[in-house]
């Protein structure tokens, strides 16, 4: 989760890895002329094994000087960011710019809001008489009841994103999302439970590097994973 102090951190923690490269370039290219230096160009096998070090080492500094331009291109980006403003402060509202999580941790959100605020470790297990309950979120039950009717309205509501005929079969509510990667690029997800009245499953699905939004693409696709999970003849309900 992204903060005033991670900005300024991430812009020295970035210009430190610069000054390693760099350092690490200058080195390798020194070596680079002492291999070039005890090499008598007679064929022998130490030559040959001194040919092999040289192409490694020329490998090794073309690399760097790649991962150099691109360092100093970041460095100068985080350098300019490095100030907190308003628009993090947005972002962060809603789950994008520098805010990162996995799918697993979105499910494991989810699955919270479903089953009345507990966090649970996720895990596999035959046996289901252990506590995996971490913590409880610091909600109260109504702040979840109206998280979780908006959830049900993005599937049910006139004006849900996520107004899919697969997922109303199986009375899921869900979140979608769009992050915005790219010039018409994105990744697209969907973070929801099923049944909404009686939650079962919690899921993530998200489809990366599409020109589609989270709905459109990773909704079919969460479709299918509930017609696997509780086959297709769920009853459907129409709003």
């Amino acid at each position: 989760m992204p903060s005033p102090e991670w900005k300024r951190e991430r812009a020295s923690s970035a210009r430190s890895r610069l000054l390693q490269w760099q350092s690490e370039l200058a080195y390798t290219r020194d070596e680079i002329e002492d291999v070039k230096r005890v090499t008598d160009g007679n064929g022998s096998e130490e030559d040959r094994d001194s040919e092999e070090h040289l192409k490694s080492l020329e490998e090794r500094a073309a690399q760097l000087e790649q991962d150099i331009a691109e360092q100093i291109r970041r460095v100068e980006l985080f350098e300019e960011e490095k100030a907190w403003v308003p628009g993090d402060t947005r972002n962060m509202a809603i789950g994008q710019g520098n805010v990162l999580a996995t799918p697993l941790q979105m499910t494991n959100l989810v699955a919270a809001i479903a089953n009345g605020g507990e966090l649970l470790q996720p895990h596999l297990v035959a046996d289901h008489s252990d506590d995996f309950l971490r913590r409880r979120l610091p909600l109260q039950s109504a702040t979840l009841d109206v998280i979780r009717n908006a959830m049900r309205e993005v599937v049910f509501g006139r004006q849900g994103t996520a107004r899919q005929e697969g997922l109303r079969r199986h009375r899921a509510a869900a979140k979608t999302g769009t992050a915005e990667i790219g010039a018409n690029l994105n990744n697209g997800w969907l973070i929801g439970f099923a049944p909404y009245d009686k939650p079962r499953i919690a899921f993530a699905v998200v489809a990366e590097r599409t020109e589609l939004h989270g709905g459109d693409i990773a909704g079919p696709v969460t479709a299918k994973i509930l017609d696997a999970y509780f086959g297709k003849n769920e009853k459907k309900e129409k709003k």
